[in-house]
């Protein structure tokens, strides 16, 4: 009777993996690495592989199909990106779903990522880093946040 049990506990699907994050935590991640990717107005083919392999990564689990998703939050990102009003509250809606040390952790190394892909760092890529750093939000680690800045100088972290 238990190897019943067993065999429906386990509610991961054959061949997936578990990255240990919840899917407002999947939908931040891939929310802050499309606002990067648009904040400074020029989207690389490095950028884009870098979403791409983030999309492959992440172990969705909504009904709402991931590409479906991406479309939706892309629209959200042009619209927080317009008013400081709307930036504030985006960045208040990652950094509450973002608030477990294994999301943080994840966000800043997808980040990372996506500041290092094309090689540039934008002043607009910058200072959404450190607005997203501010004790005000603290989605990420200010040490941590200064180290992705010094990336676009070809220093890894």
């Amino acid at each position: 009777m238990n190897w019943i049990r067993n065999l429906f506990e386990d509610e991961t699907p054959m061949g997936a993996f578990n990255d240990g994050l919840s899917q407002p935590e999947r939908e931040a991640i891939l929310d802050s690495l499309l606002y990067v990717m648009f904040t400074d107005h020029l989207i690389t083919r490095d950028e884009d592989a870098v979403i791409k392999e983030a999309k492959t990564a992440l172990n969705w689990e909504s009904i709402q199909p991931i590409d479906s998703f991406m479309k939706v939050a892309t629209a959200r990102i042009r619209l927080a990106s317009e008013t400081d009003e709307r930036e504030s509250h985006f960045l208040k809606r990652v950094t509450r779903m973002t608030e477990r040390p294994v999301a943080k952790k994840k966000l800043q190394n997808w980040l990372k990522r996506m500041i290092q892909a094309d090689g540039l760092t934008a002043e607009e890529e910058s200072d959404f880093l450190r607005k997203l750093a501010t004790k005000r939000t603290q989605a990420i680690d200010l040490p941590r946040q200064s180290r992705i800045l010094e990336a676009k100088d070809g220093a890894h972290l």
